[in-house]
């Protein structure tokens, strides 16, 4: 897969994106219960293009970080803004408008729908944004991911590779600007982790897709990439 061209229709072009960032966090803040302080005066910009490592031992807050930055989750202090824009505390209709244009998400387990095929999990982001020509593009992707010949097999029918694959696919249906990645090779081998990392470079390098990947300890290899550790709430250059 090194070398993809992306060449799929997409909803936005990220190379023609004003150089503002894409997706920052200003002093963010995450409360449950009233008690537990999860993230502690986080900032972080995402800038068009950018490659960010995020890592942190279980339990660090990785997932509440990438649930607030993608507006699954609203902080309980600070700003979450999308293009300059404050999005953390629109009304949930909103925020699933931005996340649907805009953000991109990979979960540690694929979250593919059991019941649809691969191609129809490729296709959904598309049909909620009404997208023209969708299964051409769907097609396209899983094509781009050696995946076109299971267009038609349910997610038990692949590998764990192979599915993660799929999601890299879905993630990138709508044109993100940015893809926020919890943990995707968490549970893959060394080889099928080194296949979802190259994709998502691939996406990051050809597109200009702005990638936030966060992990465990292990060494992830990306050059270039800008390094992160999330320790006790708190986020900090490597």
């Amino acid at each position: 897969m090194r070398g993809l061209a992306f060449r799929v229709s997409i909803l936005h072009d990220p190379t023609e994106v004003a150089a503002i960032p894409i997706l920052e966090l200003r002093d963010v803040t995450k409360t449950y219960d009233g008690q537990t302080e999860v993230l502690h005066g986080v900032t972080l910009a995402v800038e068009p293009g950018d490659a960010i490592l995020i890592s942190g031992e279980n339990g660090s807050g990785k997932t509440t970080l990438l649930n607030v930055a993608g507006l699954l989750d609203v902080p309980t202090k600070g700003q979450v803004l999308v293009d300059g824009k404050d999005a953390g505390r629109l009304k949930e209709a909103a925020r699933a408008n931005v996340r649907l244009r805009t953000i991109g998400f990979m979960f540690q387990d694929h979250n593919l729908i059991e019941d649809l095929t691969t191609l129809q999990n490729v296709m959904l982001p598309m049909r909620l944004a009404r997208a023209k020509k969708r299964e051409e593009a769907a097609r396209n992707l899983l094509e781009m991911f050696g995946l076109g010949k299971f267009a038609d097999r349910k997610p038990m029918e692949l590998s764990t590779g192979q599915r993660q694959l799929a999601a890299v696919a879905r993630a990138l249906a709508n044109g993100p600007r940015v893809v926020l990645a919890d943990e995707p090779t968490a549970s893959l081998d060394a080889a099928n982790a080194a296949l979802v990392i190259e994709a998502l470079r691939g996406a990051n390098l050809e597109r200009g897709v702005a990638v936030v990947f966060a992990y465990h300890d292990s060494e992830i290899r990306w050059p270039g990439a800008r390094r992160r550790r999330l320790q006790d709430g708190v986020l900090a250059p490597v």
